[in-house]
């Protein structure tokens, strides 16, 4: 089991190395040229509140289309699914680690060096930062890795569902949430569960994170250990 785990660990960091390095290469790219354009005198550079929004939308996009890259190829290596599933774990909470850690890293050092050379257009604050701090009612730091874990397992979850029960069905499961939301007492019902989410509520809670995280993680398992292979196989040939 542990050999297993640690092959698909292998394999993971394989697949995903170089897009997280692209990412965060453009992403610097990014932020170097809107400081080096704040330094004129009517350019401004404004980025504040979520500053890791962009690294968000990454944990949206980037587990979709990990599970059908990585689960078929590791399964006809003789991985089993359960080492498959734990493998995701940790994958999962290790990647959301790095994604926020990276973050903070930028935002620290960013507006070191903007202080360093007192460039006053460039505006690049985060929600660990005066003006935000105040307003949080929870460890900004634990928020941040938490809901980056939350978006990856539950799209790594909506990408096996996909996988496992095709296009249609996945389309539908995707639109279901923001359909209900049409119906004025479901919605009204979901914008409350959401305040328990959103750090600026006093009903916040990291509690609704790890919830969410737990269930995400059980539908997973679940869905792995039906999705078949060789199904997927003679589809698409």
């Amino acid at each position: 089991m542990f050999n297993q785990i640690k092959h698909t660990l292998q394999y993971y960091y394989s697949y995903s190395i170089k897009p997280v390095m692209t990412f965060w290469s453009l992403f610097f790219m990014f932020l170097l040229l809107s400081l080096l354009l704040s330094n004129f005198r009517d350019v401004t550079f404004h980025l504040t509140g979520i500053t890791s929004l962009f690294s968000i939308i990454f944990m949206i996009l980037f587990p979709v289309f990990t599970f059908k890259n990585v689960f078929p190829f590791v399964i006809k290596l003789g991985i089993s699914r359960k080492a498959f599933v734990i493998s995701t774990y940790i994958y999962s909470f290790t990647l959301s680690l790095i994604m926020t850690g990276l973050n903070y890293l930028y935002l620290y050092g960013f507006n070191l060096i903007a202080d360093g050379f007192s460039i006053e257009g460039f505006n690049y604050i985060g929600l660990n930062m005066e003006g935000f701090v105040e307003l949080m009612h929870g460890n900004v730091y634990l928020f941040d890795l938490l809901l980056h874990l939350t978006l990856f397992l539950f799209f790594t979850f909506l990408g096996s569902f996909f996988y496992r029960f095709g296009f249609v069905y996945g389309l539908i499961l995707t639109f279901i949430f923001p359909l209900s939301m049409l119906i004025r007492s479901v919605g009204i019902k979901i914008v409350e569960v959401l305040e328990y989410f959103f750090i600026f509520q006093e009903t916040y809670t990291p509690l609704s994170f790890i919830i969410t995280i737990l269930i995400s993680s059980a539908l997973l398992w679940l869905v792995v250990n039906r999705a078949s292979v060789i199904d997927q196989i003679t589809k698409q040939n």
